[in-house]
């Protein structure tokens, strides 16, 4: 048995969204059926969220050195700043 979600996105995600489902030949809804199902099958390894990411972002993960990015004083401002 299916049950309704309201999900709250913006008009213009929405309007590209509808017109991908229509090209596809399928409904929003199923859309994020499926990826929600993907995100539940997916193994609970540390690295299973990088399925989920597009190639571009993929290959950028990564490529910070987390040490440098952490000493950075825009870093600490910001950190101080929203704490």
């Amino acid at each position: 048995m299916n049950t309704k979600l309201t999900l709250s996105i913006d008009p213009e995600i929405k309007k590209r969204a509808k017109a991908y489902a229509k090209a596809n030949n399928t409904s929003i809804s199923k859309i994020v059926e499926q990826y929600l199902e993907q995100l539940s099958d997916s193994e609970e390894s540390d690295d299973s969220w990088k399925d989920f990411l597009s190639p571009v972002v993929r290959d950028m993960v990564g490529s910070l050195d987390k040490d440098k990015v952490i000493d950075d004083e825009r870093y600490q401002y910001l950190i101080k700043k929203y704490s």
